[in-house]
């Protein structure tokens, strides 16, 4: 399943499915593009998810399932915040809203750095988001919908 601009989060990448990170593919960023990062939010609550960094420039995809570690295997060279459930819980964390329908964001930022100074395999996703932002040459958004069945 994939994620439709607009649409409905399907199942498979919430709380009531299996949970698992979306497939994504993109364009090349602007120039200067070193690197690309990931932001999953929750824009009723103001509510991060997950941050996915680090990503090479000459990455323009993600599979379905990232693997949720600190630095999964693919793509190779990425890393991962914790999560919103804590300290030993990396990657993606799905829709899960408590009551009522919730909009979620995948924002897509092209970095002008490889790495990310100052960021952490403690860091917290404000952090991350943060630094983020700081070299952050642009972004994209996909955005859905949530609610629990």
């Amino acid at each position: 399943p994939t994620i439709t601009e607009g649409e409905t989060f399907p199942k498979d990448h919430t709380c009531n499915g299996k949970d698992v990170s979306p497939a994504l593919s993109w364009g090349p960023g602007p120039e200067g593009t070193l690197s690309y990062a990931i932001v999953f939010n929750d824009v009723t609550f103001k509510f991060l998810h997950s941050i996915i960094y680090d990503i090479p420039a000459s990455v323009t995809s993600l599979p379905q399932g990232v693997e949720a570690a600190y630095e999964p295997k693919e793509p190779a060279g990425a890393k991962q915040t914790q999560n919103y459930k804590g300290a030993t819980e990396f990657g993606y964390t799905g829709p899960c809203p408590p009551t009522n329908e919730h909009t979620y964001e995948l924002v897509l930022y092209a970095l002008g750095v490889e790495a990310l100074p100052n960021v952490s395999k403690t860091s917290t996703l404000k952090a991350a988001e943060a630094e983020i932002k700081k070299h952050s040459l642009g972004s994209v958004k996909l955005t859905g919908k949530y609610k629990q069945p």
